[in-house]
Parts: C-alpha cells; structure tokens; sequence
C-alpha cells in the first residue's frame, strides 16, 4: 500500500485523531497539574486523615480505588468542554474540511479520549496497585477491562454532552450540578452501609458505583456477592452512550448544526 492510499485508510484517519486528542490534553498543563495535585492530596492526606474515623475500614485502600475512579470521570468530562469549545470556536469547520469521514472523526474522538484518559490515569493506577495489590493476574486484566469500557462509556456521556451544549459557561454549571448527585450518591467516598435508603436505591443505578466495587473487588479490598449485575450494568451504560454520542455527534455534523 503507498502513501496515497495508506493517507485515505479508514485506521490512519482514526489514529491520526486519536493522536490529536492526546496532544491537546498535554497543552492544558494547568488542568493537568490541579487534578494531579487533588488526587495527590485527597490520597495521601486526606483519606489518610479519615482512615481513623473508620475503625471498621481500611479508609485508605477503600478511598484511594474511589479516586482513581473520579479521576477518571474528571478527565473525561474535559472531553464535553473541548467539544463545546470548538463548537465555539470554529474548529469543528476546519477539521472536516480535512479528507476523513464524519464517522471516522467521531469514533478518533471517543477512541482518542478514552485512551488518553486511561494513558494519564496509568501513573495514579500503578500508585494505588501498590497501596491495596492485586491477587493475581486475572484480577490485573479485569481492572484493565473495567477500565477501558467505563472511560468509552464516559467519554460517549461527555462528546454528547458537548455536543448538545454549546455555551461553555452553561455546560460548566450542568457539569457542576451532575457531579454532585453522580459523585455523592456513589460508593466513591463512602461504602453504602454509610448511606441513607433512598442514597442506597440511587447509588446501585450509578455507574461511578459499579466502577469502584468492581475495582475493589478486583483488589481484594471489597466482596461482591455477584459480579454478574455490575459487569452487565457497566456494558450496557458504555454501549448505549456510546451509540448516542455517535448518531448525536455524526447528526449535528451532517446538519451543520456545529457552526
């Protein structure tokens, strides 16, 4: 295959996208340094703090899975604002104006998104592997899987969001308000024992929930009585954002509605 050829290939058009997703994450230093530093401090200071408050629980390795999740969720919610932003900005005109597909485009998005977000969380990772272990090397390959089809449900959640908001400012507020009801009704914090009723009912129809037990299962830190429910519910959330953000995003395209 020459040049010409390999230029006008399906993957070479995807991975040239995935390529500029990476590299727009690494020129917001400043984003990348406060989220660092909060993980850094709520780890290691904080839950260092609170694992006395907790007698019954080992609050560190139980916190510390809980924020390698939330990192996650924060750096894929960068992706809502980065699609909002060239919606703004005019950049979406330029990249289509490119020889690529708009399917090609958006699926570079999702794909591009999701790894850099998984490649950047990967130094937390390996810290937090250390605090709590891992039993065996099943248990590494499914934390790796649970991994991957979280951050493309997530980055699905946040290219639609983008795509149905244009104004930064009002997709800063709805971000804002979502994180309170998807990270206090979670097991992120707290475990449910801690929870009211009604927190219980809400956190077992929250994927951040289903994320943290199924690390902390994988670790060793938490049992599970079944794994079935929250590997389904964990799929079914990743597939049905997934196909959203792709007909919403492919449809704003093809009706010029990003301009």
């Amino acid at each position: 295959m020459n040049i010409l050829n390999l230029r006008n290939n399906t993957l070479y058009n995807i991975l040239r996208i995935i390529e500029r997703e990476w590299k727009h994450l690494l020129a917001n230093k400043l984003y990348l340094f406060t989220n660092s530093l909060s993980f850094i401090v709520q780890t290691f200071i904080y839950a260092f703090i609170l694992n006395y408050l907790i007698p019954s629980l080992n609050y560190m390795q139980y916190y510390a899975i809980g924020m390698s999740v939330l990192t996650l969720w924060s750096f894929s919610m960068f992706t809502a604002w980065s699609v909002s932003g060239e919606r703004q900005s005019g950049m979406v005109d330029y990249y289509l104006s490119l020889p690529i597909k708009k399917s090609e485009y958006v699926i570079g998005r999702m794909l591009g998104s999701t790894f850099r977000n998984l490649i950047y969380i990967a130094p937390f990772l390996i810290i937090i592997l250390l605090i709590v272990g891992v039993p065996n090397i099943i248990n590494l390959l499914l934390i790796i899987g649970i991994l991957v089809i979280f951050g493309l449900g997530l980055s699905g959640f946040a290219i639609t969001l983008g795509s149905l908001i244009k104004s930064v400012m009002v997709l800063d507020f709805l971000i804002g308000i979502i994180d309170i009801f998807m990270i206090r009704l979670s097991t992120i914090y707290y475990p449910e024992s801690a929870m009211m009723f009604w927190m219980k009912l809400a956190s077992r129809l929250n994927p951040l929930t289903h994320a943290s037990d199924l690390l902390r299962y994988s670790t060793g830190v938490q049992q599970i009585t079944n794994i079935t429910y929250p590997v389904l519910y964990l799929i079914i959330f990743s597939v049905g954002l997934m196909t959203i953000s792709l007909k919403l995003y492919i449809s704003k395209l093809e009706g010029g509605k990003f301009s």
